[in-house]
């Protein structure tokens, strides 16, 4: 579906339906079809859909060394009446890398290595080794210029900011304890897709679209746009991380898309994916997610709490307005025909030059450029060229150390003057339509 400054255009039920939102800082980048192609084979989980789950909130991130506060940001959610604190631990208690996959994960080729772990509040997002994680930076990795319908003169925009001081704009997310109650959930236009929560589906498992489950969501959980009570706004993602039992315990992640608004059950969405985050598992080939690409929309969101820490270890996710029919691992899913084979297909992993001088910018964009030179941006959605996106948060609204400007206002000024022309597409695979 083609979007547009200021539009966002999503698929329900075979409709276009348009839902208008304001275009300042935050603007229509935050893309929306996670859609496409149905399928409608039965659902299959992405991944283990045991109780353990990741922690969020507003703990140091982005380092292996960093620690969890314990508490929980503006991003972030309690987790419900009667259930205890996040766990408080050490990154230093997770597992670097999954060894059980053997070989490269999804999306890594030759290389790419390990990096250090993406870890927030002391849970692992995804191994060190999934493609989200590695370090891209070899010069001897292949790149090729056969997208040439990338924009070249386009400049990159920041789709992240505050959720009640100035937005909301990004993408929120809710931080949950291992024993977050479970609260009923019902798919809509992709069940067939969704995953079921830890007690598998409630009644049959869908094969069209209506589907229903129970999911870790809490009372009052955030959701992207903060769409009005029984309304969508826009792409509406819900994203919630929960905890394992103790810290060290793998961590789950539970994402909708089209989430209908609300601050209580029941709920409702569009479709909904699951991810064991210690498991380089992919969804199904030709699987929809929260992400037009299939992937998780969490991992590739950048988050405040890293640029507090100083270092953001991991991809971020990008969008497009035009893409093509197809996808390059990790994605799994592909949208329908947009562009030509010149355009960018969902899971394009793209390096901004090594070569580019960032000596003049500011500590938020030189911390967001050191990350996209050492770990690169994936296409994960269609939206506005060049949008990369963040949570929604408060922090970023607040003056920057050095007192002359917000994080986001650094972020806006310094990214003006990035341009598509100084990143090069990084070889990690064939495009494939396989399950679409």
């Amino acid at each position: 579906m083609k979007r547009t400054p200021g539009v966002e255009w999503l698929v329900l039920f075979g409709l276009l339906a348009c839902a208008c939102s304001s275009s300042s800082h935050g603007g229509a980048g935050a893309a929306g079809d996670a859609g496409g192609s149905s399928g409608g084979a039965t659902a299959g989980s992405s991944g283990s859909t045991g109780g353990a789950g990741s922690s969020g909130g507003s703990g140091t991130s982005g380092g292996s060394t960093g620690t969890s506060s314990g508490s929980t940001s503006s991003s972030g959610s309690s987790g419900g009446t009667g259930v205890g604190p996040l766990n408080t631990c050490s990154n230093a208690a997770a597992t670097l890398a999954d060894t059980a996959d053997g070989g490269l994960a999804p999306g890594v080729i030759s290389g790419m290595v390990a990096g250090p772990g993406t870890f927030v509040d002391g849970c692992q997002i995804f191994p060190a080794n999934n493609a989200w994680n590695v370090d891209i930076s070899s010069p001897s990795l292949p790149t090729t210029t056969a997208y040439s319908a990338i924009p070249q003169s386009t400049t990159l925009h920041p789709d992240l900011g505050g959720w009640t001081s100035s937005g909301p704009y990004g993408i929120p997310y809710n931080a949950v304890p291992h024993g977050q109650p479970l609260t009923a959930i019902t798919f809509s236009t992709y069940a067939s897709q969704s995953d079921p929560g830890p007690n598998g589906w409630t009644g049959t498992t869908p094969t069209g679209a209506k589907g229903s489950t129970t999911y870790p969501i809490p009372s009052g959980a955030k959701i992207e746009g903060a769409p009005a009570t029984g309304k969508t706004h826009g792409d509406d993602h819900l994203l919630v991380l929960q905890q394992g039992a103790t810290c060290g315990d793998p961590c789950m992640l539970w994402e909708t898309w089209a989430t209908v608004g609300g601050t209580a059950p029941p709920w409702s969405a569009a479709n909904g994916a699951s991810w064991d985050l210690a498991s380089n598992k992919l969804r199904p080939l030709g699987y929809t997610s929260g992400d037009a690409a299939g992937l998780s929309v969490f991992a590739g969101v950048l988050k405040i709490s890293e640029i507090l820490s100083g270092v953001v270890t991991h991809a971020i996710r990008v969008t497009f307005n035009s893409v093509q029919y197809g996808y390059i691992l990790p994605a799994s899913h592909c949208v329908g025909a947009m562009g030509a084979t010149t355009s960018p297909p969902m899971g394009l992993r793209l390096r901004l030059k090594l070569s580019f001088d960032a000596a003049a910018f500011s500590g938020p964009g030189a911390i967001v450029v050191a990350a996209m030179k050492k770990y690169g941006v994936i296409v994960a959605d269609i939206g506005t060229d060049w949008y990369f996106q963040g949570d929604s948060d408060n922090r970023w609204d607040d003056q920057d150390p050095k007192g002359t400007d917000t994080y986001v206002g650094e972020l806006i000024t310094d990214f003006g003057n990035v341009r598509g022309a100084d990143f090069e597409v990084i070889v990690t695979g064939s495009v494939s339509t396989g399950g679409c």
